[in-house]
């Protein structure tokens, strides 16, 4: 069952009993009680359920149905395959990517991790001359490997899919030894992509060992940008990066609120929104 899923019976059942115990919970869904504890305070962020000692009980019946459904649809959206995810603001993630390239001069060393957006980037720098790209991300490798004006370094290291399913990740390389090639380098940017990101909780990530890749590619750049849509601003994810202060820049689509903007503004980072192309035949 993956995650998306488990909320959503998760705040199922919350629904229907009005309280329940992470013990039942835990034996009901086959996961351990440390998974539920998880869920039940992603749900509690979002107005869903109050935690309580051993278990949470539901908020009140009026809202908790729309709620509900409206959380089950953003778990699915941001927890989704690889190769969904890929389909969703495939508009305003091209835009995104386009904005980021335009920071990027020819001559540079930067850094990309593996995800989706950085994915598009990666295509939109396809046309580079003397440039430096450096990488765990075996999509990125693969879209760069025979442009003639970029010199692709790979980190090696062990070889997985971000969520451990084929068809939910982006192949990517992670590990002590992806770790150590890093440490190697001084780029002067990275371009990062994240599952979740709030002011308070900072960056966070479905893939504890990515999650340190993308926290080093952070430690060893003079310049940090994140790249992200909008739909993955109020959300966290299992495992957290950094907090956001380690960000120069972020680079988002219209649909960021004015409330999240602010906050990200109020800590010295600078917002970029762009706007996304109507184009309907976007790559």
């Amino acid at each position: 069952m993956i995650a998306a899923e488990r909320l959503e019976r998760v705040a199922e059942t919350v629904r229907k009993q009005g309280t329940v115990s992470i013990a039942d919970l835990s034996e009901r869904l086959d996961v351990s009680e440390a998974t539920i504890r998880r869920d039940l305070t992603k749900l509690e962020r979002q107005g869903l359920l109050k935690r309580t000692y051993g278990g949470a009980v539901a908020r009140r019946a009026s809202s908790l149905d729309a709620q509900a459904e409206a959380v089950a649809r953003r778990a699915a959206s941001l927890d989704a395959p690889f190769n969904v995810r890929e389909q969703h603001h495939v508009a305003e993630k091209r835009a995104i990517a386009m904005a980021a390239a335009a920071l990027v001069s020819n001559g540079e060393t930067i850094v990309l991790d593996a995800g989706t957006t950085t994915g598009q980037l990666a295509h939109a720098l396809r046309d580079r001359c003397d440039l430096t790209v450096i990488t765990n991300s075996e999509r990125v490798m693969n879209e760069l490997y025979d442009c003639t004006g970029v010199t692709v370094v790979v980190t090696g290291g062990e070889l997985r899919p971000l969520s451990g399913l084929p068809s939910r990740g982006d192949i990517c390389m992670v590990g002590p030894i992806a770790e150590e090639i890093l440490r190697r380098f001084r780029p002067s940017k990275a371009f990062l992509g994240t599952a979740g990101i709030t002011v308070s909780e900072g960056m966070s990530n479905t893939n504890l060992p990515q999650s340190q890749i993308k926290c080093i590619m952070a430690q060893i750049s003079e310049e940090v940008i994140l790249l992200t849509d909008h739909s993955k601003f109020g959300h966290v994810s299992y495992s957290i990066v950094s907090p956001v202060d380690v960000l120069d820049k972020v680079i988002t689509d219209r649909g960021v609120s004015a409330e999240d903007k602010a906050a990200l503004e109020e800590r010295g980072i600078e917002v970029v929104v762009v706007e996304p192309s109507p184009n309907k035949f976007l790559r």
